[in-house]
């Protein structure tokens, strides 16, 4: 009796065990099934929020282009509000100058209220050029040297919280441009050229010894203009022997970069480096293709 009891008794205990197993499996299953499911549901999520447009910044803050031609774009931000511009050419350039006015910092020809700072990126949002520069004007403007760059972003946020307000920014673009330079003797002879849309011609001048000199310019509204019948329109930069680096304009603080109007009656000069001796010229056409003449003497002070 004893023995069929424990029989019994056994085979009710193995029967509760296999039971107990198969529930266990059925909740091991069940709990396989809802990781499985929560795991697909976070590799879609994951992949979903790693998707992105061409700019890192949400839809309501899509950011203003803002193309490296030199040009001064006045705007005013606000409290808690950042403005995020986009340079949609930097392709065309090997080197951008980021130049921004400010409350503190804006000359003498006009005048801003906003105190700003800013920081250039990748278009990642997130490689950084340079971050938080407070001051940008004149010689502090920002430099950054591109490489395969199509686009570049720019930043720019409020530095004192009180002080919104009025502000300007510009981005001016340099390349090495693959151009064979003319030798222009330096001297008080013309040299008469045309030029077409979209061309750009070089001079190298070596200055010898000269200290000084002056880069002049005959145009359509040149004094020489209607005399001699000139019809371009053009501008005018001058760079180092690189033929990257610009040179700043005597007695100001401004790079000599697509200057208008270097004319024999308000002519533009350089101080030449003694140890390079030889300058380089750009010229490229303003609003009018057509014949222009050019020189460069020694400024006599």
């Amino acid at each position: 009796m004893e023995a069929f009891v424990f029989s019994f008794a056994s085979e009710q205990h193995f029967f509760t065990i296999c039971t107990f197993i198969h529930n266990q499996q059925k909740i091991i299953f069940m709990k396989t099934r809802i990781t499985f499911h929560h795991s697909v549901l976070f590799l879609f999520l994951l992949v979903l929020a790693s998707c992105s447009t061409d700019d890192p910044i949400e839809p309501e803050q899509r950011p203003i282009n803002l193309p490296a031609d030199d040009s001064w774009v006045d705007t005013t931000i606000e409290v808690n509000q950042t403005l995020w511009f986009k340079v949609t050419d930097a392709e065309t350039f090997t080197t951008l100058y980021i130049e921004w006015a400010e409350a503190d910092f804006h000359g003498t020809t006009k005048s801003y209220s906003g105190d700003v700072k800013v920081s250039a990126y990748a278009m990642d949002g997130i490689t950084p050029y340079f971050q938080d520069v407070n001051n940008g004007f004149k010689d502090d403007k920002q430099k950054i040297a591109l490489n395969t760059e199509k686009e570049i972003l720019i930043k720019v946020e409020l530095a004192d919280l009180t002080r919104p307000g009025t502000f300007a920014i510009r981005v001016t673009g340099t390349a090495t441009l693959d151009l064979v330079y003319k030798k222009l003797t330096l001297g008080d002879t013309w040299d008469v050229d045309t030029i077409a849309e979209g061309e750009t011609i070089g001079y190298s001048v070596d200055c010898g010894d000269t200290p000084l000199v002056q880069i002049i310019w005959a145009e359509v509204d040149s004094p020489e203009g209607p005399t001699e019948g000139y019809t371009a329109e053009i501008i005018g930069s001058v760079f180092y022997k690189d033929g990257i680096t610009p040179y700043k304009q005597y007695g100001k603080t401004d790079d000599f970069l697509n200057k208008n109007n270097s004319h024999s009656d308000n002519p533009k000069a350089v101080e030449v480096d003694q140890t390079e001796k030889k300058i380089k010229i750009h010229i490229a056409v303003g609003t009018q293709q057509g014949t222009y003449a050019i020189k460069v003497i020694p400024l006599v002070q």
